[in-house]
């Protein structure tokens, strides 16, 4: 074998190496600040459902005093004069938050991800999408602690 390809194949092991060991780092820090959850597969590609006391207004409120730095997203609120809240982030994809409307005295949101990018590899850094969705279910969850939430599957089509 070349030397060449030898000294190739040794400095693409040790990148892969540092660069797991850097996102296994920067999620251990994450889990243990309590800015992620664990979530099983493709959480991404499913809509969460909240059904609280919580009103909009007080949702904005409470995202406002929340640190999402990590997710290097820009936040829109009243977005396209509607009652959503848009998450637009660096690491290529969307969120948004929307008002459902009221039933029975409870306000229905639902959080989802509309866009995202995908490399070769796979979906380019969930681990931001996911610190987005771990602060919208503890920002509800502070303003009513008996939200309730469903999760349902979204209907993605691969471009």
């Amino acid at each position: 074998m070349p030397t060449a390809l030898i000294i190739m194949i040794v400095v693409i092991v040790i990148a892969v190496v540092i660069a797991g060991t850097k996102s296994f780092n920067t999620s251990k820090r994450l889990a243990e600040d309590g800015k992620i959850a664990p979530r099983q597969g493709a959480f991404y590609e499913e809509a969460e459902l909240f059904t609280t006391t919580a009103t909009y207004e007080g949702i904005c409120e409470k995202i406002k005093s929340v640190d999402l730095s990590d997710t290097k997203a820009s936040i829109q609120y009243d977005f396209e004069g509607q009652k959503t809240i848009f998450f637009k982030s660096n690491d290529g994809w969307n969120a948004a938050l929307d008002w459902l409307g009221e039933d029975d005295g409870k306000n229905r949101f639902r959080f989802y991800f509309p866009a995202w990018r995908v490399s070769r590899n796979g979906i380019v850094n969930t681990m931001s999408m996911n610190v987005t969705l771990t602060a919208i279910e503890k920002a509800i969850l502070a303003l009513d602690p008996t939200a309730t939430v469903e999760s349902r599957k979204l209907q993605t089509k691969r471009q």
